[in-house]
């Protein structure tokens, strides 16, 4: 008799035991797919943003070379018109001066 007394409330708490595990499990299984969700959404947002700001990136360097490339061409053509404006100059005054 002592030994079913005993046997049915371990029977019970056992099948209880379980039922906990299960919802531990149940909850586990829900906080890991929330965290897996969360996870998801942040790469997504994360690659989302890396390519807008690699697109961003790109479009800057893009535009800072095409600025450098302009000016560098203003620089060489206003130095060869100078210096072409010089040089005739020169040769006009020397050939003055030899003529003269």
């Amino acid at each position: 008799q002592p030994e079913l007394h005993w046997a049915a409330p371990i029977q019970s708490s056992s099948t209880g035991h379980c039922y906990d595990l299960f919802l531990f499990f149940l909850l586990l299984l829900l906080l890991f797919g929330c965290l897996f969700v969360c996870l998801l959404v942040v790469v997504v947002v994360a690659v989302g943003v890396g390519v807008v700001v690699v697109i961003i990136v790109v479009i800057i360097v893009v535009v800072v070379v095409v600025i450098v490339v302009l000016l560098l061409l203003v620089v060489v053509v206003v130095s060869v018109v100078v210096v072409l404006l010089l040089l005739s100059d020169f040769r006009g005054w020397y050939l003055e001066a030899s003529v003269t």
